[in-house]
């Protein structure tokens, strides 16, 4: 909860995920050493870091025109939520099958993601530039190749994590989900082009909360943190909207989440 608090600036996100997705069960014995542990890394990073956001946007519009697409949305990031997971758990189940050193499995799962990354160069390290451009609508990258970067990450990712390297994932969730959003504005306002919705930016933070509540399957998670690390408040509505469908079918599909594979 702590360190959560203070990498992304979200007490409330580090407290809910210590709960809803490490504990499991919501009990107030439990609740308050985690808050005090949330907040005291808020602050501590706070006056070491003044004024840390990680991610700026102007307001966004969000009105009842983008109900109808987050329910869409929901139902896309749901299915790249259980990809995303899969695709994880045998790259890993392959990598442990085959016969060789650690540190030589890691070397192909770094050489890898080195290839990959001279054609794709978005799957490299957390991907926060990218998604601050994607946010504030300077993604110049069209659809098919945004697309492609969503499979590219995804797979970058499971080859990272499946065969001995180290890394997270929080970041290439917000990644993947960013990207999933854009992918799904450009093909909304492609088969409506009149349908006057909000920003792709505002798609962008809709595809994070559904990535981050799917892969992890819990909502409250994906609400919060996104809300907190983008100051997104405006986009609360479809935020909840996402959340809790992606998270619902996602456990549907795929019963256990990735921190209990």
């Amino acid at each position: 909860a702590g360190a959560i608090a203070s990498i992304f600036n979200a007490p409330i996100a580090g407290l809910v995920f210590s709960v809803e997705v490490i504990l499991g069960e919501w009990k107030f014995v439990n609740i308050i050493p985690i808050a005090i542990a949330a907040v005291a890394g808020a602050e501590i990073s706070q006056a070491i870091i003044p004024d840390q956001v990680i991610f700026s946007h102007q307001p966004f519009h969000v009105g009842f025109s983008d109900i109808l697409p987050s329910l869409s949305l929901a139902l896309v990031t749901a299915l790249v939520s259980v990809s995303f997971t899969k695709v994880l758990r045998q790259t890993g189940k392959i990598a442990k099958k085959i016969d060789l050193p650690v540190w030589i499995r890691a070397a192909i799962g770094g050489c890898t993601v080195g290839i990959i990354a001279i054609y794709m160069p978005v799957v490299l390290a957390e991907g926060y530039h990218s998604i601050q451009s994607m946010i504030s609508g300077n993604f110049s990258m069209g659809i098919f190749l945004t697309s492609l970067a969503v499979f590219a990450k995804i797979f970058a990712t499971s080859m990272t994590l499946g065969w001995g390297g180290s890394g997270g994932i929080f970041a290439p969730c917000l990644l993947i989900g960013s990207l999933t959003g854009i992918v799904f504005y450009k093909a909304l306002l492609g088969i409506f082009p009149t349908i006057g919705c909000a920003s792709s930016g505002a798609y962008a933070l809709l595809g994070m909360t559904g990535l981050i509540s799917g892969v992890m399957q819990a909502p409250l998670t994906g609400i919060f943190l996104i809300v907190e690390i983008t100051g997104g408040y405006e986009a609360i509505l479809p935020l909840i909207i996402v959340s809790s469908i992606s998270s619902t079918m996602s456990h549907y599909i795929e019963p256990a989440s990735f921190y209990f594979k």
